[in-house]
């Protein structure tokens, strides 16, 4: 019998919920708890952690010939986050640099601490419907940062 529920037995797995994350400078930590009998099970990340620093709920309006920026750093080491910058995601789809055509769908830059700032052409953002859309900046060695935009 488990030490947490009498009525869940213990060579039973356990169901684990989606975890709660918490991140403690340089790493996360998800504390997972059983649906059946709450017993807890912490996970522990080593990869870096990235975050949006500027650029949450930013605005964008059609017709607008300025790009829509978001900045991304490290909690550590963030000279080297543009280095590690992989990617763009817009609700859930990979963006490439350039569209078939050749046109510029994001730029990104490095900024003067190593961070990355991120910006969605207008051209790009023209191609959107109107309304709340994730951007996804990918890293390659730590998590994936969303923001979201109208």
């Amino acid at each position: 019998v488990c030490e947490h529920d009498s009525t869940h037995i213990e060579t039973e797995d356990h169901t684990w919920d989606d975890g709660i994350v918490s991140i403690d400078g340089t790493k996360s930590v998800t504390l997972y708890t059983c649906i059946d009998c709450k017993a807890t099970k912490e996970v522990v990340n080593e990869k870096k952690i990235y975050k949006l620093v500027s650029g949450a709920d930013g605005t964008w309006t059609k017709g607008n010939t300025s790009p829509l920026p978001f900045t991304f750093k490290s909690t550590v080491d963030n000279s080297e986050t543009f280095d590690h910058f992989s990617g763009v995601k817009v609700d859930g789809k990979s963006v490439p640099e350039k569209d078939a055509s050749g046109n510029t769908n994001w730029i990104a830059k490095r900024g003067s601490d190593g961070s990355v700032i991120i910006e969605l052409q207008p051209a790009y953002l023209e191609t959107l419907s109107v309304g709340k859309h994730k951007l996804t900046a990918s890293f390659d060695d730590g998590n994936d940062v969303t923001a979201e935009f109208p």
